[in-house]
Order: structure tokens, then C-alpha cells, then sequence
């Protein structure tokens, strides 16, 4: 009986040292995470010259996202003229790191720091060894996964197959055939202003051209892209763009782990979206695959070259997720970003009205009455001129490319880089 005391004794000892043990491993392991390797980065960072905020309890975990949702709620609530510079607005935090502690400083994102760089020589670094300093759009926020996904999270050689792939879309000769179906969408904004104007009783309205510019935009990306009819879209366009504000939204506060999983209205209506986003595009992709397989004729475009592409290499879809990430994403970039690239041009546009006058008169030498053509697009010297302008000089264009392993250092860490051009 003794005996048998004194070995339950013994193997509670061994259990309560495994279990100690296996306590300190792992506080030691988060002990490492979320301070000492963090704390050892932002020494080497300061050896090679950079600035920023010291990594404190107070930003433990989530860094400086507290200071940048506060800066951005700021900048919201000031009022902007049109002459004000643009970055101190979008990108206040990032704009006030750099005016207090220099062009090379850093900046928190929990317990990572967030290298920014504004010298030439160390962007044509990271932008040219693409194989050391690699993508990293892995996102905490939910939601935001959902908007940029698929293609943009590939690297090595599942990108280059990608790229192999939609590359044909977007050479010269296929972009040329897309020129009638981009005329025939801005004829249909430029007969909507003109019927706007001609019902006035002054003969001019005021007309809100962002949401012109965005339905202009989504027409050409079903037309061009997919081949589809913008009023079969339209409702993939509008629960894209409530996703986007939903995304913005949430980017703006902290994002506590598991906080996806809360059952708020936030995460319930982005659940909603998400669910009828896949129920579409499964209609799409499932019809446009029967077509194909029926030996139908179809429109040489980036649909179906994605389609055909994954047909003949799986003999069936093999990924659906992965497809229709991708299906989405073209949705999404190809209409969101051309939109505000054109409703700024128009900005900009109507603050330096002596290039605005410059570039009709081009336009009007060119190509007088008849229709735009790829041939007289090449000859428009000064509307090329202020596209390249206007975007990679008079105003700061921000590239977010969150890279690993900054070998600028001397030594190997895991940090992220953005880069401002």
C-alpha cells in the first residue's frame, strides 16, 4: 500500500514538472514574441540610422494603431481645401512619423515595425531583389482578406504560372481591341451629361461625377473583362463597394484576436456579402464553364482565359476558392482603382486649368470629329505627359509593399517596408 503511495506520489511530480515546464516554454515563447524580439529589431533598426517611436507596454501587441486611429479621425474631422496637400489627410500618421523623425524611420504594427523608406537607392533595392524581399499581404482583418486575396498573396512560382497566364490579356495588341468597348462606355456618360445640361433651364447642372466615373468604370471592367452586361453586375458592384466602406471601417480601430468570430453587425452584414459574392460568382463561373465545354464561341478575354486555363490544366475546376478570389479581385481593383485615378485627374484638372486647356487642344488637333483610335492615343503627347505627372510627381503616390526580411540591415529581420514614392 505504501508502495503504491509513493508512486501515485512520484508520478504526480513528473506530471507537475511536465506541466510546469511546458508553462514556462510557452510564456517564454510569448515573452519572445511580443517583447524581446521586438525590442531586438528596434535596436538594430536605430544601429542603422532609423527613427521611431520606442516599442513600450503601451504598444505591446497592437504598436501604433491606437495613435493612427486617432491621427485619421483627426485628419477626417479638419476641412480640406483643394489647394492642401493630399498626404497629410490619407496618410496622416505616416506623414507626421516622417516630419518628426525623418525620411529613414519606422513605425509600429504590433509587434512588427513597419520600415519607411523614401530614399531612391534603397527602394530600387527592395523593388529589384523581389526574390528576397517578398509580398507579404497577410492580413489579420478579415474582411479585409476578403478584398485582397488569391493573386496578390502568390509568390515564387505559383505567381510566375499566374502571370504566364494573364499576361497575353494585357499586351499591346489585346488591349487595342478593348478601345471600341472603352468609347462606347464614355459616349454613354458623356450623352447622359450632355441630356443633363440640355433639360437645365440655364443650360449647366452640377453634376456628381464620382458616382458617374464608378458606374463608367464598372462597364468597362464587365465589358472588357468578363464580357458580361453591366446591369447583370450592377448588384456585385454595390455589395463590393458597402465591403469596401465595411473595410476601411474596421482598419481604423484595433483588431483584437478572434474579434471576427464576435457576433456584431460588422462581422454579420460582411458575412452576408460574403455569402452572396460566392452564390454569384459560382452562377458565373459555372455557366461560362458549361459554355466552353459546349464548344460555344466566346470573347477572347481575362475570364475566359482564366477559365480555359484552369479547365485544361485540372480538367475541371479544381480550386473554386481560388477562382473566384480572383474573379473578385479583378471586380473589385480593376473598377475602384481606375475610379479614383480618373475623378483626381479631373481634380487636378480643374486646379490647373492651363493644362487642362493645353490637353483639349491636343485632343481637338488629333483627332478633330471623329471617334478616338489607338493610333491618334499615341500621338497625345501632353495628356501622356500629365498622366505620368500627375501621379509619380506632383503629388505623393503611396506603394504599400509589406515585404520580410529587410537584408538592407545587416542582419536578417522579419519587418515590414513601405515604400513612398
Amino acid at each position: 500500500m505504501k508502495t503504491e503511495i509513493v508512486g501515485g506520489s512520484e508520478k504526480n511530480i513528473w506530471s507537475s514538472m511536465l506541466f510546469i515546464t511546458a508553462f514556462l516554454i510557452l510564456g517564454w515563447r510569448i515573452m519572445d514574441r511580443i517583447w524581446l524580439k521586438p525590442k531586438k529589431k528596434e535596436r538594430m533598426l536605430k544601429q542603422q540610422g532609423f527613427k521611431g517611436n520606442p516599442y513600450t507596454l503601451t504598444r505591446l501587441l497592437f504598436g501604433d494603431v491606437k495613435e493612427n486611429s486617432v491621427e485619421y479621425a483627426e485628419a477626417l474631422r479638419k476641412t480640406i481645401n483643394i489647394h492642401d496637400e493630399a498626404v497629410p489627410r490619407v496618410m496622416p500618421f505616416v506623414h507626421k512619423t516622417i516630419e518628426k523623425y525623418g525620411k529613414m524611420s519606422f513605425m509600429w504594427v504590433g509587434p512588427r515595425p513597419r520600415v519607411l523608406i523614401m530614399d531612391p537607392e534603397l527602394m530600387k533595392t527592395v523593388m529589384s531583389k523581389y526574390n528576397i524581399f517578398k509580398k507579404n499581404f497577410k492580413v489579420t482583418n478579415n474582411i479585409v482578406q476578403t478584398l485582397i486575396s488569391r493573386i496578390l498573396n502568390q509568390e515564387g512560382e505559383k505567381w510566375s504560372k499566374s502571370r504566364k497566364t494573364q499576361n497575353p490579356i494585357f499586351q499591346l495588341e489585346k488591349i487595342k481591341q478593348m478601345i471600341p468597348a472603352f468609347q462606347v462606355s464614355c459616349d454613354e456618360i458623356v450623352n447622359e451629361w450632355k441630356n443633363l445640361v440640355s433639360s437645365s433651364k440655364d443650360g449647366s447642372c452640377v453634376v456628381d461625377v464620382m458616382s458617374h466615373i464608378e458606374v463608367l468604370t464598372t462597364k468597362v471592367v464587365s465589358r472588357t473583362l468578363f464580357a458580361t452586361d453591366y446591369a447583370q453586375d450592377k448588384r456585385i458592384y454595390e455589395i463590393l463597394k458597402e465591403l469596401t466602406a465595411i473595410a476601411r471601417q474596421t482598419t481604423r480601430i484595433v483588431d483584437l484576436p478572434g474579434a471576427k468570430y464576435l457576433p456584431t453587425m460588422t462581422n454579420r452584414r460582411s458575412k452576408q456579402i460574403k455569402n452572396e459574392l460566392r452564390k454569384s460568382f459560382s452562377i458565373l463561373i459555372n455557366e461560362r464553364t458549361k459554355a466552353i465545354k459546349a464548344g460555344k464561341t466566346m470573347e477572347d478575354n481575362f475570364f475566359h482565359v482564366l477559365l480555359e486555363s484552369e479547365l485544361a490544366e485540372a480538367h475541371g475546376i479544381k480550386n473554386m476558392d481560388d477562382l473566384i478570389g480572383n474573379v473578385q479581385l479583378f471586380y473589385f481593383a480593376g473598377h475602384e482603382t481606375t475610379t479614383a485615378m480618373l475623378v483626381w485627374t479631373m481634380i487636378l484638372l480643374s486646379i490647373h486649368q492651363n493644362w487642362q486647356e493645353r490637353a483639349r487642344q491636343e485632343v481637338f488637333q488629333v483627332f478633330g470629329d471623329r471617334k478616338p483610335d489607338y493610333e491618334g492615343l499615341s500621338q497625345l503627347k501632353i495628356v501622356s505627359r500629365l498622366n505620368f505627372i500627375y501621379f509619380t510627381n506632383i503629388y505623393v503616390s503611396i506603394v504599400i509593399l509589406k515585404k520580410k526580411k529587410l537584408k538592407i540591415i545587416r542582419k536578417s529581420m522579419n519587418v515590414l517596408v513601405l515604400i513612398l514614392i
